[in-house]
């Protein structure tokens, strides 16, 4: 099983697959198609390390992502390997729409929306989640 990253840890990782993305983005929006590719695999890389920490829906969210980073990445091997031929310059492209919706919600967070009173019973469960979980971030 692989080791579950401390909640700074990941925010970390979360954090520097954000920027491999933007850094992604630009690159394919200016036609640098290897420095493009290069970005969405370390994208890709941080949200899978990332949902190998994460539960739920969020596991799969990140995961979901991940795989898209990737299947980008497979998309412009190709146009890698068509732009380094002779006589090929380099791919106008421009941020599409979902390129940008997926910038802004890049970190996904759940709200829920019960509190610990509205949960009967497990009083001692809910204690260590205080201890362990809650009262180390306030």
């Amino acid at each position: 099983m692989p080791a579950t990253l401390s909640p700074t840890a990941l925010d970390g990782v979360l954090q520097q697959a954000q920027r491999d993305y933007q850094t992604a983005l630009v690159a394919k929006q200016s036609g640098n198609v290897s420095s493009a590719r290069r970005a969405f695999l370390k994208a890709a890389e941080g949200l899978l390390l990332a949902a190998q920490s994460s539960r739920g829906v969020l596991q799969e969210s990140r995961k979901a992502l991940g795989q898209q980073m990737m299947a980008q990445a497979e998309s412009l091997e190709h146009l890698q390997v068509v732009q380094d031929r002779p006589g090929h310059g380099s791919a106008n492209t421009a941020l599409s729409a979902e390129d940008k919706e997926q910038l802004e919600t890049w970190l996904i967070q759940e709200r829920p929306s019960l509190c610990f009173d509205d949960i009967a019973g497990l009083e001692e469960v809910k204690h260590q989640i205080h201890l362990k979980l809650l009262y180390p971030f306030q």
